[in-house]
């Protein structure tokens, strides 16, 4: 085929597959597993972050429970301590570094499940 300029035209065909398409879909959940809501602020996660131990762990379950309750004042249920595979003892030390650095609030009472608040995290 000539162009109307005397010259050679060359057709390419591109794919027609598009960015978007070509993107891999995120997970998502099953029916009836549980997932993680957001949005939650990046620096609560980072700060929960750096805190020693099973801090971050205690974090997302804290997330998970207060999206379940869709409040931000919740008890940590034992079934989610045992499916991120701690004691008790490494939850309890998990959730006193998050109260020490202000992310959380932990209402205690003998003998009860503590009642904990999430905050926004403090600035750095």
């Amino acid at each position: 085929m000539t162009s109307r300029y005397g010259g050679n035209v060359l057709h390419l065909r591109l794919p027609t597959t598009t960015t978007a398409a070509c993107k891999s879909p995120l997970p998502q959940p099953g029916p009836g597993e549980r997932f993680l809501k957001g949005p939650i602020p990046w620096a609560w996660v980072t700060a929960a972050a750096r805190q020693s131990g099973r801090a971050l762990h205690v974090a997302f379950a804290l997330w998970l429970a207060a999206s379940m309750k869709r409040n931000a004042r919740v008890t940590l249920p034992s079934s989610l301590i045992e499916d991120m595979g701690m004691d008790r003892f490494a939850a309890a030390r998990g959730l006193d570094a998050l109260e020490k650095v202000g992310l959380v609030t932990v209402e205690r009472a003998s003998g009860r499940k503590a009642i904990v608040t999430l905050h926004a995290a403090p600035p750095n």
